[in-house]
């Protein structure tokens, strides 16, 4: 769809499995083609997610004097910015990187650092990453008991995330438990009525004729009905999942793109305005990266019960996909539709997400447009996407009409 950001994404996404899959050769071409396109469109920050990214892998190859300068320019980057979460991260890799050198001091200073600010956030995830990183270097440098403390203190890390995994591995054992033991409920309760049936008919096989007629006759009517309103009522239930997203609740594209359609035929049948407001998570993928996939599905929950709050009751929204949204304002002009955007983006800015730390502030992005006679859904929604991207462009969270 000549989305550029989203096959940089999508681009870095791949790399990062081929990573995790040994394929370092294979994810070092991803991380290069992914960094080019955001190089392209000016995205710093994601240029210097790549450059961190590229610099890591190669000290993973051992080739620590070729990944240190990729690592050391995203540094920059983020230190530039003042951003404390990915200057850590990517101070750990530096660590990595100076230790290959034999530059084990300098090393220690990294993690340092690194510690301090993933102890204040009560990150296991990376204070595993460090405390490996500081048993290593102090081994290097033959401090046995310091090497030893650290090790404790990564076991200890680790066994955090260990009991984070089974605790959500528990909880979906329970679920597929309490599936299957309702499954067997319901087939027991079958068998229990077929019985039951089998058991009635012989005893009104003893009755005459056309009692037996008339009663079997009411039976299978009542279960023919019964079965009727079953399917009936699982129709309902498969279409409001079809229209739904599983995550959020909201109309799901086909849903939502329906709804647009139908609203831009009425508007242009009684002459009507119509709006539309796009918008997308800034930075989601360093939301991922920071807080893991869930973190990134809590944000996206939360943002759609925001979004609820602040939409006027004609007006429908909806997962377009990933982390992108769609709202259609009927019978509003851009100035309305305006207003709504920013009142929206305003709220979502000032909430604070995973122990509402500054740190963790969300942010978005909209691109708002107003239908007018001319317009299909195709034409409107790409008018959108390019003020969305003109936003983007601009630094984020901000509004831009087309």
């Amino acid at each position: 769809s000549g989305r550029k950001a989203g096959v940089a994404t999508a681009r870095f996404n791949i790399a990062s499995a081929m990573e995790a899959k040994g394929e370092f050769d294979a994810a070092l071409v991803e991380y290069r083609r992914a960094l080019e396109i955001d190089t392209a469109l000016g995205d710093r920050a994601s240029v210097a997610e790549g450059e961190r990214s590229i610099g890591a892998l190669l000290v993973k190859q051992g080739k620590g004097a070729e990944g240190l300068p990729w690592i050391e320019r995203a540094l920059a980057s983020f230190i530039a910015v003042d951003d404390i979460e990915s200057t850590a991260r990517t101070r750990v890799a530096r660590a990595k990187a100076l230790r290959t050198l034999d530059r084990t001091q300098e090393a220690l200073e990294d993690l340092a650092f690194a510690e301090r600010h993933f102890l204040e956030q009560h990150n296991p995830r990376y204070l595993a990453q460090v405390y490996e990183g500081l048993a290593a270097a102090h081994a290097d440098l033959g401090e046995w008991r310091m090497a030893y403390e650290a090790s404790m203190a990564y076991r200890k890390a680790q066994g955090q995330l260990e009991k984070s995994a089974r605790e959500e591995q528990s909880s979906r054992l329970r679920v597929q438990f309490d599936s299957a033991r309702k499954e067997r409920e319901n087939r027991a309760l079958l068998i229990e009525n077929a019985h039951r049936g089998e058991a009635l008919r012989n005893i009104e096989r003893v009755r005459s004729l056309q009692r037996v007629t008339i009663i079997f006759g009411m039976t299978f009517l009542a279960l023919m009905a019964a079965m009727a309103w079953q399917e009936v009522r699982k129709g309902r239930r498969m279409r409001a999942l079809a229209m739904s997203d599983e995550l959020t609740g909201l109309p799901n594209r086909r849903h939502i793109l329906k709804f647009l359609e139908r609203e831009l035929r009425a508007g242009k049948a009684s002459a009507k305005p119509l709006g539309v407001i796009t918008f997308d998570v800034d930075h989601f993928k360093r939301v991922n990266d920071t807080h893991g996939h869930h973190g990134g599905d809590r944000v996206l929950q939360t943002i759609a019960e925001i979004a609820r709050r602040q939409i006027p009751e004609d007006a429908k929204m909806g997962r377009m996909g990933g982390e992108e949204f769609l709202v259609v304002v009927p019978a509003a002009h851009a100035e309305q539709v305006w207003g709504i955007a920013e009142a929206l983006r305003t709220a979502i800015s000032a909430t604070g997400f995973e122990g509402g730390r500054e740190s963790d502030r969300v942010t978005i992005s909209l691109g708002i447009s107003e239908g007018g006679p001319q317009d299909d859904v195709e034409s409107l929604l790409k008018r959108a996407d390019a003020a969305l991207y003109r936003a983007k462009r601009e630094g984020r969270n901000r509004t831009v009409r087309d």
